[in-house]
């Protein structure tokens, strides 16, 4: 299922999705059941139905408390804030955003932690607020500088793939930093993404402290 949405194969999708949440029913697997849930909400999501969505994700939340899964709780706490982003429900969004990055800084899921404060100035950058977008867009530039010192464990294909997600955080910071006439910082974002996107074909080039910095 996971992997037919990746594809964009919606339909397709969520045939699995459904066979894997009777069977997640049949055997009472409420993780499993919980994170079919989501998934699905998933789906509905990128269909543009926001009202199905919203009502799967409230499912998976009400299981995720139940069987106390803080990360599951998190993640879809951030896919319902996507779908009020999506709305242009932008106060509404940035509620669950908040709430998820509560739970992720607890749990320690920096990915999470990461992708959230990249919503979250995604949306204020949609208020039309750049000063304050960029403060939560920095603070994810950071958190994924620091997850890639450990993705040279991870095959290359791997690496690749986790480059092409968090590429458009560092265009989209280094975007509002030219807009904001801060030059200087803009400069040292596109060295960020320059290193980034080298390290597809260089093994040695790595963020160290002089990147971080």
């Amino acid at each position: 299922g996971k992997l037919y949405s990746r594809l964009r194969k919606y339909t397709e999708a969520l045939k699995y999705y459904q066979e894997a949440l009777v069977i997640s029913r049949q055997v009472n697997d409420k993780f499993g059941e919980g994170t079919t849930l989501n998934n699905i909400g998933v789906v509905y999501r990128h269909l543009g139905e926001s009202t199905t969505a919203l009502d799967y994700y409230q499912k998976a939340l009400i299981i995720a408390r139940q069987v106390k899964d803080k990360v599951g709780e998190g993640i879809t706490l951030s896919g319902i804030g996507k779908v009020y982003y999506n709305l242009e429900n932008y106060l509404i969004s940035l509620e669950y955003y908040q709430k998820a990055l509560v739970i992720f800084k607890e749990t320690g899921y920096k990915e999470g932690e990461a992708k959230t404060l990249n919503n979250i100035g995604l949306t204020l950058e949609s208020r039309n607020k750049p000063e304050l977008a960029i403060i939560y867009l920095k603070q994810s530039v950071n958190i994924y500088e620091n997850i890639r010192k450990d993705l040279k464990v991870l095959p290359k294909e791997q690496q690749q793939s986790y480059t092409k997600t968090i590429a458009k955080t560092y265009r989209l910071l280094a975007d509002l930093l030219l807009k904001q006439n801060r030059i200087l910082e803009e400069e040292r974002v596109l060295v960020l993404l320059i290193v980034l996107e080298l390290d597809d074909f260089l093994t040695n080039v790595r963020s160290n402290q002089n990147t971080s910095s």
